[in-house]
Formats: structure tokens, sequence, C-alpha cells
């Protein structure tokens, strides 16, 4: 059967676009395809970035028997390291370049230490979901074939959010005024090398897309990119931007692997039990982003307040302008924000969106794997 004209496309287009970037940056990174990147603004410290600091919560014993749970019942551990055989060449030479930014302040570097200590966990957790989702929405398990097929899927998922990490850490440095210092030429060189890891990245997600052979899950993957992308730019500044930059940045692309996932069954698959899928992934995603801020807020004046927190947002709710007034003072920002809940409506904001995404679980089955997911976000807030 031959590959549609869409994924046909995308591979054709990537091809052109990776060796044009290549040309213009003066690196060497040798790939066989490759796909455009999202347009992607300076590297943000904002609450709504992507993260791959692991929580307290994700080391707690009940989150552990539930993810080795998942772990039991999908038949082995999804590897992150799998990415490297993936990557093959392309890692090596990323890994060259890399070594001329230690010691630098770029992104890049605290984004590739975190990846070979704890950050491995949500992008492992990532691919369990979309290996459970499948099973839990059929009520049994799924043959070979389709195991093999989900397992690609579920690569692909975790190179598009490496790629968003990578994209992410893009610095803006049009007005940086020592451009002939060694360290802005470091700050340069990493943004270099972070558009090409992320380029590379992408590329081999759009390979493992048209592996599949399936356009109706091209193109959810690709709202998925898309919506990453145009969330960068939102900055929320109340609790509605907030639900929105976070699902484009967060919630989108869980939602739509789990839908993929699920269409990957087809015929078998239907469009409700997709429809229940991306619910399932979307809400479980803004659950874990909304626990994220709130342990992040929990620890105080520790770390610095961002008014574009949810604990920030909720507390604020419908008073900007106190909000604006307090935004120059951090402790007491903080103060006033906890002694109007903050903590509290966090916690409601994560609980309504756990019970939102076991309310679409319900529509599937009883099963092992919609057990096994239930008690992942029954976790959320031990």
């Amino acid at each position: 059967m031959p590959l549609s004209r869409s994924i046909q496309i995308v591979l054709r287009n990537g091809i052109r676009e990776w060796r044009e970037s290549s040309r213009i940056l003066g690196l060497s990174f040798s790939t066989s395809s490759s796909c455009d990147s999202p347009s992607t603004p300076s590297a943000s410290a904002g609450p709504t970035s992507i993260y791959l600091t692991t929580d307290e919560w994700m080391t707690s014993p009940g989150w552990e028997r539930a993810r080795s749970a998942a772990e039991k019942l999908v038949g082995y551990k999804p590897a992150y390291m799998s990415l490297r055989s993936l990557l093959s060449d392309e890692v090596n030479n990323i890994a060259v370049h890399l070594m001329r930014l230690v010691g630098s302040n770029h992104p890049i570097i605290q984004t590739a230490k975190q990846l070979t200590t704890t950050g491995h966990f949500l992008i492992q957790l990532k691919a369990l979901v979309v290996l459970l989702i499948p099973q839990a929405a059929m009520g049994t398990k799924i043959d070979h074939e389709m195991t093999v097929k989900h397992r690609k899927l579920s690569e692909v998922a975790q190179m598009i959010f490496l790629s968003h990490i990578f994209h992410q850490g893009i610095l803006d440095l049009t007005n940086n005024e020592n451009k002939e210092s060694k360290e802005s030429s470091d700050l340069h060189f990493g943004n270099k090398v972070s558009i090409l890891a992320g380029d590379t990245l992408l590329s081999n997600a759009s390979r493992g897309l048209a592996i599949l052979r399936i356009p109706r899950v091209v193109d959810y993957m690709s709202i998925a990119i898309g919506d990453f992308a145009q969330g960068c730019f939102i900055e929320p500044k109340s609790v509605e931007g907030w639900a929105e930059k976070a699902f484009l940045m967060h919630a989108s692309l869980d939602g739509q692997a789990c839908r993929s996932a699920v269409a990957l069954l087809t015929p078998k698959s239907t469009p409700e039990m997709e429809e229940s899928a991306f619910l399932f992934g979307k809400y479980f995603a803004l659950a874990r982003r909304a626990r994220h801020e709130l342990d992040s807020f929990m620890k105080g004046e520790k770390v610095k307040m961002d008014t574009r927190s949810l604990p920030i947002l909720l507390a604020f709710n419908g008073e900007e302008a106190m909000l604006e007034k307090l935004s120059p003072t951090p402790a007491k920002l903080y103060g006033v924000a906890k002694e109007r809940n903050a903590i509290e409506l966090t916690k409601l904001k994560v609980t309504e969106y756990r019970d939102k995404a076991m309310e679409s679980l319900a529509t599937y089955p009883e099963s092992d794997a919609r057990e096994v997911l239930d008690n992942l976000l029954m976790n959320l807030l031990v």
C-alpha cells in the first residue's frame, strides 16, 4: 500500500527544510529526514513552560506502585534510552557539540543534565499512557502486530515532547550587547544546537508517523505540534488564559497521542472511543500540570513567584489590578495569595481535571488497563 500523499509531502518538505537550516546555521548533523519546526520564541521560565523535573508526588510510594503495575501490564518498561537507537549518529553529533557548551548558561545544558537524571520519568510516563489506553478502550490486551505499532507511536510522542523541550530552550539574543564575547558566542552556538536537536527529533518523529501508514494519525499528531507552536506566544493573565496555554503546550500532545493510539485499532475503534481517549489524555496532562505548579507554589519564597502560575491566577481571579500591584513584591504576593486560599483552590482544580479524566475512562469496559490508569489518576493528590 503506497504512502498517502499527505505523508509524502511531510517527508519531502522535511528533508528540504533540514538541509536549508543546516546550511544557514553552519552545522553538520547527519539525518535522513526532517520536518518543519514550529517558530520558537525566546526561552521562557514561566510556569506553563515544559519541564523535565520530577515532582515529589511522583516519588511517593503510591505513585511508584501504580507506575510499577502499569509497566507490568504493558509487559516492559518503556525505554527512553531507545531514542538513542532512533537518532543514532545524530545523538553522537549533538553530544560532541554539547561539550563546547559545558560551563555556559545556555538552557540546553540543564536539559541534558535532566535527561540523564530524573527527566526520563516524565517521558516514560507518556509512553506508558499511550500503550495502556488502547488496552483500556478494547477491554483486553491487543495482539502483537498492534503492540508493535503502539510502541512506535509511543516513541513518536516521546520524540515530539523532547523536540519541544529543545526548541523551548532557544534564547532571544537580539539585544545582546557583548556579541563578541565568548559567553555570547557560546549562547549563539547553544541556540544552533537547540534548533537542530529539536529538528532532528521532529524529523524522526515524522518518519515514525509515516511508517504507521495511517493518515488520520498523522493529522492528529500534526495538530499537537501546531498547538505547541501557538501556545508559545500566549501570555496568560487569567485562569482561562492559563488553561488555554496549558492545553496547547502540554495537554494537546497527550490527548492527540491517546486519540492516535485508539485510532491504530481501526477497524475495531470508533470515533467515540477516540474522543474518550483524547479527553483522558487532555485532562490527565492538565491535572499533572496543575499539580506541578501547586508543588512549586508550596515551596514559597524558595522559588521565584510568577504571576502566570495557576495558584496565583486562582487567588486573584478577576482582580488583575491587585495582582499587578503586588507583582513587584514576591514575598507579599505569595503571602496574600496564600491567605486567599491559593493552595486549596489549586487542589480543587487538580481534582476537577482528574475527575474529568476518570469520567472519560469510565466509558470503556472494566479491565486491568483501566484500573491501572485509574490508580495513576488517584495518586495525583497523595
